[in-house]
């Protein structure tokens, strides 16, 4: 969160699923980490049954936990990750706003993925100190924009 310092205790939308505390009756009314998202978007999905169900979602400055963001995954498989995020961000819009909300976001994931590659196309060919780096970007947005099209997409599409 990087709109305030974290030197208080602030209600948010969502908070990073890697550390958190919950009380037991909140989490007998609305339930546990949804295991239909493998990974991704699990913790927005939460925070939003938990919010709908009347809960406070709060940052506390008072608890803390180090947690090595993409430590495990990212950098092993760059072309997974980013897929697996897209089909959990789609998963989520489905699930909380429907066939239409689900349709545009992934028309949006897929603007956004096709300037991103463009835009890596052309780096990779007027900055080649950057080759190898631009080489995986481009793998990771064809990827993601197969996986729009694919027999596995998010029903939505």
């Amino acid at each position: 969160m990087f709109y305030f310092k974290g030197d208080r205790v602030l209600d948010v939308d969502v908070l990073v699923g890697c550390f958190w505390m919950a009380r037991r009756e909140a989490i007998n009314e609305f339930g546990l980490l949804d295991e239909g998202f493998f990974m991704y978007a699990e913790d927005v999905d939460w925070c939003k049954r938990c919010r709908d169900a009347g809960w406070r979602v709060v940052f506390f400055p008072g608890a803390q936990a180090v947690h090595y963001r993409g430590g495990s995954s990212s950098k092993q498989d760059p072309v997974w990750v980013a897929v697996t995020q897209q089909r959990s961000i789609l998963r989520y819009w489905q699930k909380h706003h429907g066939d239409i909300g689900c349709f545009s976001m992934a028309c949006l994931i897929f603007i956004h993925k096709a300037i991103r590659l463009a835009a890596a196309s052309v780096s990779r060919l007027v900055r080649p100190s950057r080759r190898k780096e631009n080489g995986i970007r481009i793998r990771v947005f064809r990827a993601c924009l197969r996986s729009l099209f694919s027999k596995n997409r998010i029903e939505c599409i």
